[in-house]
């Protein structure tokens, strides 16, 4: 497999920033995530579905 030089050094610094972010507690687990975007659904349907019910049709 082809690497470009340095990309070792930057999966590595990836790593460590995210470890550093977990054990910070500034990540989300992924029943979160999914509870917030799930959220954001159910806010962005009703919007539409508000707009829809108050369109005027010219």
């Amino acid at each position: 497999m082809f690497k470009e030089k340095g990309y070792d050094e930057f999966v590595n610094e990836c790593v460590r920033k995210g470890r550093e972010e977990k054990q910070a507690g500034l990540g989300f687990t992924l029943e979160q995530a999914k509870a917030s975007s799930k959220q954001v659904i159910e806010r962005k349907s009703q919007e539409l579905d508000d707009f829809i019910k108050n369109v005027v049709y010219a």
